[in-house]
């Protein structure tokens, strides 16, 4: 990890999955059901959508099924997106240790954001499952703008007239559309990936909160 990022920052903003949660296995069974209601018959697994997480939900369709699904992608998005809402909020994922308290200490210090690749309601769920709403000031998605990472990170700062933020997050597409933006990228090495040239790593999410409040 290096010892000191070049700049300070006025926000911090999270990748969801692989960064504050596992909810791999949900999803599976979220793909499963949409499928099931088209009357398509599938069986995916969290290890097998883990090889595609981080990536937009309709690249991971194109990369999933080649072209093999019975119907198209728009059609079985819009599923999923109707069965996420519906089965999310109960189902859930597996907060990543220190995530819960880490995240109450770092809004002491910070606005914090969530910006995801997920569908439009990725977000609102996990705020629902895990009941964190209150420590964030506000969010964005591909599924609400279809915009890549590096084009949220800049509506977010226009929206919220943000200056400086950082982006926390667990994958090599992670840093790279945040270096795109001209921001700095932490990364998270218990997630689903690496990041060869992150401006700084972090292997828990407790030293990630002690290295941040200790800036402020």
């Amino acid at each position: 990890m290096k010892e000191q990022l070049e700049t300070t920052h006025d926000s911090i903003v999270f990748d969801m999955d692989g960064t504050l949660w596992d909810a791999t296995d949900s999803y599976a069974k979220v793909w499963n059901e949409s499928a099931r209601r088209l009357g398509i018959d599938i069986n995916i697994t969290g290890q097998v959508l883990l090889q595609y997480m981080g990536k937009p939900i309709d690249i991971i369709f194109d990369e999933l099924f080649k072209g093999t699904f019975p119907v198209t992608a728009e059609k079985y998005l819009s599923v999923v997106d109707i069965v996420e809402d519906e089965l999310m909020p109960t189902l859930g994922g597996k907060l990543y240790e220190g995530v819960e308290p880490g995240i109450k200490a770092l809004s002491n210090h910070y606005k914090l954001f969530l910006l995801s690749n997920c569908g439009i309601n990725g977000l609102n769920n996990f705020l629902r499952y895990t009941k964190l709403s209150q420590y964030f000031s506000g969010s964005i998605t591909f599924g609400e703008t279809g915009k890549q990472k590096s084009g949220n990170l800049k509506k977010l700062s226009e929206r919220y007239s943000l200056k400086n933020p950082l982006y926390v997050g667990d994958t090599q597409g992670d840093c790279d559309e945040t270096h795109k933006a001209g921001l700095e990228f932490a990364l998270v090495t218990y997630g689903f990936g690496d990041a060869v040239d992150s401006d700084i790593r972090f292997n828990c999410f407790d030293s990630l909160v002690e290295y941040f409040t200790k800036q402020k």
